[in-house]
C-alpha cells in the first residue's frame, strides 16, 4: 500500500539546488512528496509558490530561505514540517514557527446527547466542514446509520483525514469510495459495511486508506487495560465507593 504524499516546497536560492539534491536525491524526494524538487522559491510571494501555500505540508529549506513569520504561516495553514538542508535556521526560523514543535491539536465535538463537554461543541456539518481529522465515536443507531451520507463526506476539507474505528454502518460505504477515488481526502478504517468486506472491494486497493479488520480495540495494551479497569471496578464495589464506569439501561438507545 502506497502513502499519500504532502505536497512540498523548496525556499532557498536556486544556485544552490542541483548541489544539495542531485537527481538520484530529488528522485527520492519526489517519490515521497509532491513536490518539483528542481524548482525553488527564493521569494514566497513568487506567485508559484504562493499558488502552493495553501496546501502546503512541508517546506524543505536551504541557505537563501526568506524569513517564515506570521503572514507566512497563515497563507500555509497546512505547514506541519520544516526540513532544513544547510547550516543554522536561524534566519529563517522566527518565533511564529514555533508551534509546529508542539504538534498542538484543537479538539471540536459533535454530541448531540453530551450534557457537558470540556471542549467546543460544534454542529456535524461545521465540524466536518472545519476539521483536518475527523474521527468517528459513535453507537450503530437507527439514528446514526449513514452519519457521514454523501453529502456530509463531500463537506470534508481536501487532505482531511476521516478515522473510523466505531460501527461501519456510521459511513455510507460506497460514497465514501467515491470520494477517496478522487484522491482529495484519506482514511483509517478498522471497521466496515458489510463485514468482512468482498474481496473486489476498492478499499483494498486504494492508496488513501489504512485498513485494518476490526482489531483497534485489541492492539498493544489495550487489552490489559479493559482488564485493568475491571480490577479497579471491583476495588471499588469491595470498597463502597461508587461505580466510576456505570452504565444505566435508559442509556443503552445512545450507548455502544
Amino acid at each position: 500500500m502506497t502513502h499519500r504524499r504532502p505536497k512540498a516546497l523548496l525556499a532557498m536560492r536556486q544556485v544552490y539546488v542541483p548541489r544539495l539534491f542531485p537527481a538520484a536525491v530529488r528522485d527520492r524526494i519526489e517519490r515521497h512528496a509532491d513536490v518539483d524538487a528542481a524548482f525553488a522559491a527564493e521569494s514566497l510571494d513568487d506567485p508559484r509558490a504562493a499558488a502552493l501555500l495553501p496546501e502546503l505540508e512541508v517546506l524543505i529549506t536551504g541557505w537563501g530561505c526568506p524569513p517564515l513569520d506570521d503572514a507566512f504561516l497563515r497563507a500555509a495553514p497546512r505547514l506541519r514540517a520544516v526540513l532544513h538542508a544547510a547550516g543554522s535556521v536561524k534566519a529563517h526560523v522566527t518565533k511564529a514557527v514555533s508551534h509546529l514543535s508542539r504538534h498542538d491539536f484543537e479538539i471540536r465535538l459533535y454530541d448531540p446527547y453530551a450534557t457537558a463537554a470540556s471542549v467546543p461543541r460544534l454542529g456535524l456539518e461545521e465540524l466536518l466542514a472545519t476539521s483536518d481529522i475527523v474521527s468517528l465515536h459513535a453507537p450503530a443507531t437507527p439514528e446514526t446509520h449513514h452519519l457521514l451520507d454523501r453529502d456530509r463526506l463531500a463537506l470534508l476539507a481536501d487532505g482531511a483525514v476521516l478515522i473510523n474505528t466505531a460501527q461501519g454502518s456510521l459511513i455510507d460505504t460506497e460514497a465514501l469510495i467515491d470520494e477517496l477515488r478522487t484522491g482529495r481526502i484519506s482514511a483509517v478504517i478498522d471497521v466496515t459495511t458489510p463485514e468482512p468486506l468482498p474481496a473486489h472491494s476498492a478499499l483494498f486497493e486504494l492508496p488513501n486508506v489504512f485498513l485494518t479488520p476490526h482489531i483497534a480495540g485489541s492492539q498493544g495494551n489495550e487489552l490489559a487495560r479493559m482488564g485493568a479497569a475491571v480490577a479497579d471496578e471491583l476495588e471499588r464495589l469491595v470498597t463502597g465507593v461508587p461505580l466510576l464506569h456505570r452504565i444505566r439501561y435508559q442509556d443503552l438507545d445512545t450507548a455502544a
